[in-house]
């Protein structure tokens, strides 16, 4: 593996939007030694019904402008170019998206599925995310899912690292993020070794990776990133992975 930086997916306490409370998480994120920051336009309300709010857009640029960071972009979770039937919008959304990416000068869009198939689970519209011959076929089948197989299939199109941990429990119908902590199901957004995704085993699988590595931690754990920052350079270290050191100096 060959990591450029390093970085840390925005978290603004508390949920807190104003450019006061962004220009003290930077500043945060810089004091810990992070050189790397993915940004969601969501929490700025910069992108209203497909159109993009210059001057807000020119506020918040103002903002970066006092760091010597690198930005990328975290993009809508519920955008779904494929099967959304409000195309139209769909589309604007992405093209104000990329602008956005292109103002504040950041060089990668992470893009969701959409995740269409589990909306429609939690609204009840649908039972299971498989229809009932595709779960009766997969069982026929009786071929267990191995996680690191996964990972190793995926890595020739791996180009962005997300990077935090869980237990590897499904969610059981807790809706709060902060709720599941307490039981340990569902995608918890813990910092790597606090759950059990076998990191250095799922490192091993990547040696093409060439990119960045994003931990996406949850406010919650705020005061724990300096350590979480460490860990994962001494992870890496350990891996034999080459860069991530100009996390620490440019």
């Amino acid at each position: 593996m060959h990591i450029r930086d390093i970085g840390i997916g925005a978290e603004p306490p508390g949920f807190n939007s104003r450019l006061s409370a962004l220009e003290k998480m930077l500043d945060d994120y810089a004091g810990f030694g992070f050189r790397l920051v993915e940004l969601d336009p969501a929490w700025f309300g910069v992108i209203i019904a497909g159109e993009l709010r210059t001057p807000q857009v020119e506020r918040i640029v103002g903002v970066l402008r006092n760091f010597d960071l690198r930005y990328s972009v975290h993009g809508l979770e519920r955008l779904n170019l494929a099967y959304d039937p409000r195309h139209e919008l769909c589309r604007a959304i992405m093209l104000a998206q990329i602008e956005f990416c292109r103002r504040v000068g950041a060089h990668t869009l992470v893009y969701h599925s959409g995740l269409q198939a589990l909306g429609d689970v939690g609204r009840s519209a649908r039972l299971s995310l498989l229809t009932d011959e595709e779960l009766a076929e997969g069982a026929a089948r009786e071929i267990g899912f191995d996680y690191l197989d996964a990972v190793s299939e995926a890595a020739p199109w791996v180009r962005h690292l997300h990077v935090n941990d869980n237990f590897g429990i499904l969610d059981r119908g807790i809706d709060s993020e902060i709720d599941r902590w307490a039981f340990g199901e569902a995608d918890v957004h813990l910092p790597p070794g606090w759950g059990r995704i076998p990191y250095p085993d799922v490192f091993a699988r990547l040696p093409d990776y060439q990119g960045d590595l994003i931990l996406e931690i949850k406010a919650g754990f705020y005061d724990h990133l300096p350590e979480v920052l460490a860990d994962m350079r001494e992870r890496l270290a350990g891996s034999g992975a080459k860069g991530g050191e100009t996390s620490q100096s440019r």
